[in-house]
């Protein structure tokens, strides 16, 4: 079985389905309406914490996550110009603030 075929079972086909296994075309929108603005939704955070490196919401957690922390020295001096702030993690259970500008 498929990657996407087992998540389907084991996730969405409860959602999706009707009783008789037909499909419910008006759960399917809304659950299609609701995809869309969490893609959105992480797209701008992405943006935001990357200042505008990483924008695409099938980015894995993980790059957006240590992205600040791996690239910190660089990410300072090209946004010396623009000012961004904010806080990151520190990789050590410390959130810190990142102050550029």
């Amino acid at each position: 079985m498929e990657d996407y075929e087992k998540i389907y079972e084991e996730f969405w086909k409860g959602i999706v389905e009707n009783p008789d296994g037909s499909l419910n075309l008006d759960q399917i929108k809304r659950e299609l309406a609701d995809f869309k603005a969490l893609m959105t939704s992480a797209s701008e955070v992405f943006m935001h914490v990357t200042c505008g490196r990483v924008s695409k919401p099938n980015t894995l957690a993980e790059v957006v996550i240590l992205w600040p922390m791996s690239t910190t020295r660089t990410f300072a001096e090209k946004k010396s110009r623009t000012g961004c702030s904010r806080s990151i993690h520190d990789g050590e259970g410390r959130c810190v603030t990142l102050s550029v500008g």
